[in-house]
């Protein structure tokens, strides 16, 4: 009798617990104090490059799904950064832009903690979006987590906690995407 009302204990607990997951999220939250001492996945996160090649992606980076020049929107600002020397400056693109790292390894068991900081020209700027994308050794989408970065006149910085991964994902990439700036720039 004992064991039975121990045993109906454990499985009360166990559903109230897949619940919560369903839902209210997931419970795994990773911090920034959480990667002190753990390398950054990312190559080149601070949109390095150099001075004379200030109208290129960054190395590391990619500018996806654009029928736009780079040289008409995109620049290097040496002027104000976060990480790094320089920052990459946005302005004036008509259209959304995404500007999206380099695949990098991921263990599908792990948490990861991305985060991005942007800078506007105006006091209430443009809305980014961060983007976590997961995929699978095939390059099938298969994990998605996204915030958004309100931008305004100083830094601004936008995290996300990641994890609970699909068994099947391998590599994961961040993805920002710009709205059009119509006399607007940001900077990140």
């Amino acid at each position: 009798m004992k064991t039975q009302k121990l045993m109906l204990g454990f499985i009360t607990i166990g559903v109230a617990l897949l619940l919560s997951t369903c839902f209210f999220g997931s419970s795994i939250l990773f911090l920034e104090s959480d990667t002190k001492g753990k390398p950054n996945l990312i190559f080149n996160p601070g949109f390095e490059t150099n001075p004379l090649d200030e109208k290129r992606m960054p190395p590391g980076w990619l500018l996806m799904d654009s029928k736009v020049l780079i040289e008409d929107h995109i620049s290097c600002d040496f002027s104000k950064s976060v990480l790094g020397f320089q920052s990459l400056k946005v302005s004036g693109n008509a259209q959304h832009l995404m500007i999206i790292s380099e695949p990098f390894a991921v263990d599908s068991f792990g948490g990861y903690f991305v985060k991005s900081s942007a800078h506007g020209t105006t006091l209430k700027g443009p809305k980014l979006k961060l983007k976590f994308i997961g995929y699978s050794e095939h390059g099938k989408i298969r994990s998605t987590y996204t915030t958004t970065l309100k931008t305004s006149n100083d830094w601004v910085k936008a995290t996300l906690s990641v994890g609970f991964l699909k068994p099947d994902v391998r590599f994961g990439r961040v993805l920002l995407v710009i709205p059009p700036l119509e006399d607007d720039s940001v900077r990140g």
